[in-house]
């Protein structure tokens, strides 16, 4: 039988992907229910960015930061694992785990003992981990294992819902300035629709500025700003 509280945390996270929170407070409200649901005081969320590189959302504490930066550095840790390696990784005593060798010793100096690191993923897409830091020397359990994987994927999925909606909000927002813009080019040049957007793309490519931030500048100025030589 699942548990009653991992149901009601389920439910949480299905919540969290059709609320009106952005992502950032979406990550935020994540990791409080990761902690809660996990037992833990520090976490975080390691997510992938452009060029696979890895930004830290929603950490507990700066120091969870610090420590995701040391792994990120290092190129060496159980979330950057996690992520990569497409798996869950423990480690109960970080100081003297062989599998980190440098960056393990770092995590307990700013006072970590153990870790556990699951990834977010949603079908083939992997978006980064989840970083769970405790501060003493912790076994965890297969149930804890397991409700961190069960979280994690449920996580990814709230996660990846609420960034394609800001996306999609973003890409609607950017077509209405763009189309005011090109009204503004319209009526002051004497141009159809094609040709004011040719005009706004044109200087976008020159001056090597993005097509809403054009857009937006003809709306603010009435006009094409100066370019720049």
């Amino acid at each position: 039988m699942t548990d009653p509280t991992i149901l009601d945390t389920l439910r949480e996270l299905a919540e969290l992907s059709v609320s009106d929170e952005d992502l950032a407070d979406t990550a935020e409200s994540v990791v409080a229910l990761a902690c809660e649901t996990l037992d833990c005081q520090f976490a975080g969320l390691s997510v992938f960015r452009a060029g696979g590189t890895f930004e830290t959302m929603a950490p507990t504490h700066p120091v969870v930061s610090e420590a995701d930066q040391l792994q990120y550095g290092l190129q060496e840790g159980p979330c950057v694992e996690a992520a990569w390696e497409e798996t869950t990784f423990l480690s109960y005593d970080l100081a003297r785990d062989p599998r980190w060798p440098n960056w393990g010793p770092k995590a307990a100096a700013l006072g970590f003992g153990s870790m556990l690191a699951a990834r977010l993923s949603i079908g083939d897409q992997t978006i980064g981990a989840l970083n769970l830091y405790a501060t003493e020397l912790r076994d965890y359990s297969p149930d804890d294992r397991a409700t961190a994987v069960i979280f994690a994927s449920h996580a990814a999925a709230t996660l990846v819902s609420v960034r394609e909606r800001e996306n999609l909000k973003e890409a609607i927002e950017g077509r209405t300035v763009i189309g005011q813009a090109q009204g503004i080019l319209m009526s002051r040049f004497d141009l159809d629709a094609d040709r004011a957007f040719s005009v706004l793309r044109r200087f976008s490519q020159t001056q090597n500025i993005k097509l809403r931030s054009v857009a937006e500048l003809v709306i603010s100025n009435g006009d094409l700003p100066p370019i720049e030589s």
